[in-house]
């Protein structure tokens, strides 16, 4: 089985980080803090300074425990349960989308500040495919790209601090504390997400030479360069501009060049600013996919996300996925930069969260309780800060409906790690248990009596069957037990509580030839039916093969199966084998059908396959 490739050395890795880490985050802040807290922003610059090197280095800490694939979510499985992992990682996928879309966003308010939205969206669309088809090739090629990027962000900030520096008044600093303290907090909530961008880092451990030893290095390193960087550019800058006028700026480093070199080199600037802003957007269109790969190994996301390429040692179908979420998102959410920023905010700040109650267990369960009490102390402060700076931007912001928004992006997480976990049996049964009542009416809105009517018409029963009701899909138990007047009808279900309402059903209606039994039951039995009858199995598994496999050990030789199932939705891939009709006729003839004969159809944004077939 091909694997990742370890090409990533420790000075690239270095820029590659600073790169991450810096993002745009210096190109805009400093105007939206100055808008809010004047030259006291400076303040609220110093301490989220701090907080980063905090951050950084218990995330630095727990990269070194655990250099794989994967950041955030790999940190949470290893200290909470699966979906808790899942919850972490589909937080981090949800925040590097808002990113990438922030960042295109934020690089074209430079180059492009009157384009059309038709023009940017297109442009947009051209750099995320640039990127992954660079991403496609290879981490080598991927690392250069970054590379490239990094040098010129380098470049670009100590350019503007240069030519900042003859300009600095530092009698404003007796200005600096004209603004009240809550102003000042405000602002570290903008600020904050200035030295975002580790996890971008995280996610490559696994294509990082000696990553146990260098991927810690490296974040601490970047961290402490981009928070003296910060400082210096942002000191800098507001000790030597009117702050009035830089905070109401939507491309602020242009307007400091514009006024310290002139217009005409403000606008040349732009095309130069252009490239580590969009470049930044490269690192996580790169790095994000082997978040993906993570969680699909391990059976917690879309299946097939975790193959790698066996000759460029890159997961190539999560770099497409990821190309084709990125622009969703960018399409969804081209708007204001401030407003996407918002947005972004409370998500990185629960997904950091996150990771630092995973090291907080993990170190509780390690250490003695008084190492306990002092090594919890650190992640603790950053926990309650986070959630102070959060609460306090939603009290004073009034911005209740962007962060029911972030709260809804979230928790959008649970039904996705259903609809992942319904693969595994033990969680189907306890599912379908628990939403037994409700199920009746989901199902009807699934598919309809005539598409239960279709699928027993193209069964082809026969008076004399035996028919297996494989989930109890037959809905309508009388009609089933009418066509069966020399036969039996076997209502197969995973939870107790469908079959105890199936077996109400059946005594109510006078059923006599309707009977019952467990799903797990059903592996003591060989070639016990005539005909099988199923609605969205096959979608339930990983692998599909292994329950038409079982189908065929079960049905007699001749047996006919009748099928409804699920391939793509507007907002789930299909599972590979059924991901079109081609691929899944080779899947029944693999498991030895023939006769087979699929019909299409689409409703509710959701493509349906009715599939019929004889055992041979």
């Amino acid at each position: 089985m091909a694997s990742l490739k370890r090409e990533i050395g420790f000075a690239a890795l270095l820029l590659i980080s600073i790169n991450a880490v810096m993002g745009t985050g210096l190109f805009f802040q400093p105007a939206i803090a100055a808008r809010i807290a004047g030259l006291a922003s400076l303040f609220s610059w110093i301490f989220i300074g701090i907080v980063a090197l905090l951050m950084a280095h218990y995330l630095a800490c727990l990269a070194g425990m655990f250099p794989r694939a994967g950041g955030i979510y790999e940190y949470v499985k290893q200290a909470f349960s699966q979906r808790e992992a899942f919850l972490a990682g589909w937080s981090a996928w949800i925040v590097a989308n808002i990113t990438i879309a922030m960042l295109i966003v934020g690089s074209l308010m430079y180059v492009m500040p009157n384009a059309s939205q038709l023009v940017r969206l297109l442009t947009a669309f051209s750099f995320v495919a640039l990127f992954s088809v660079v991403s496609y090739f290879g981490i080598r090629q991927s690392t250069k790209l970054m590379l490239f990027f990094g040098i010129i962000t380098l470049t670009a900030i100590f350019f503007v601090v240069v030519i900042n520096l003859p300009s600095v008044d530092f009698s404003q600093v007796r200005n600096i504390f004209s603004t009240s303290f809550s102003r000042i907090f405000l602002a570290m909530f903008f600020i904050v997400e200035s030295f975002f961008g580790w996890e971008t880092l995280t996610f490559l451990a696994e294509e990082i030479k000696g990553s146990r030893k260098n991927l810690p290095r490296a974040l601490m390193i970047s961290t402490v360069i981009v928070v003296l960087i910060a400082w210096l550019y942002v000191a800098s800058t507001l000790l030597s501009i009117n702050l009035e006028t830089f905070s109401l700026q939507n491309a602020p480093v242009n307007f400091v060049v514009a006024q310290r070199l002139g217009a005409r080199i403000a606008k040349l600037f732009s095309f130069f600013l252009f490239i580590p802003l969009v470049g930044t957007a490269a690192s996580w269109i790169v790095s994000s996919p082997r978040l993906l790969l993570a969680m699909a190994r391990d059976n917690l996301f879309v299946p097939g996300l975790e193959k790698i390429h066996p000759k460029y040692k890159t997961p190539y179908r999560a770099i497409l996925f990821q190309a084709i979420a990125s622009c969703l998102i960018i399409a969804l959410g081209f708007a204001n930069y401030v407003l996407i920023l918002q947005l972004l905010l409370p998500l990185a700040l629960f997904t950091y969260s996150f990771a630092l109650l995973a090291l907080l267990k993990i170190r509780l369960a390690r250490n003695r309780k008084f190492d306990k009490i002092r090594k919890a102390a650190g992640p603790s402060f950053l926990i309650i800060f986070f959630f102070t700076v959060i609460v306090f931007w939603l009290f004073y912001e009034n911005s209740w409906s962007i962060f029911a928004l972030s709260t809804v992006l979230i928790l959008l997480g649970y039904p996705a790690y259903t609809v992942v976990k319904l693969q595994d049996f033990r969680f189907r049964e306890r599912f379908f248990e628990r939403i037994s009542f409700v199920y009746p009416v989901l199902s009807k809105i699934f598919y309809s009596k005539a598409d239960v009517g279709m699928m027993i018409e193209n069964a082809s029963i026969k008076s004399s069957d035996v028919v297996l009701d494989y989930g109890f899909a037959g809905l309508n138990i009388d009609e089933l037990s009418k066509k069966l007047s020399k036969g039996m009808l076997v209502i197969a279900d995973v939870s107790m509580r469908r079959i105890a309402e199936a077996i109400r059903i059946a005594e109510k209606k006078k059923l006599e030839n309707v009977f019952f039994i467990k799903e797990d039951k059903l592996l003591e039995l060989d070639n016990a039916f005539d005909c099988i009858l199923s609605i969205g199995i096959l979608s339930y598994y990983r692998n599909p093969g292994e329950i038409l496999e079982f189908f065929r050990k079960i049905a007699k030789k001749g047996a006919r199966i009748s099928l409804i199932d699920f391939g793509r939705s507007f907002i789930w891939p299909a599972p590979p084998q059924l991901s079109s009709r081609e691929k899944l006729r080779r899947l029944l003839k693999k498991a030895s059908f023939s006769e087979i004969k699929i019909f299409e159809k689409n409703k509710f944004f959701t493509h349906y396959y009715f599939v019929s077939a004889v055992v041979k």
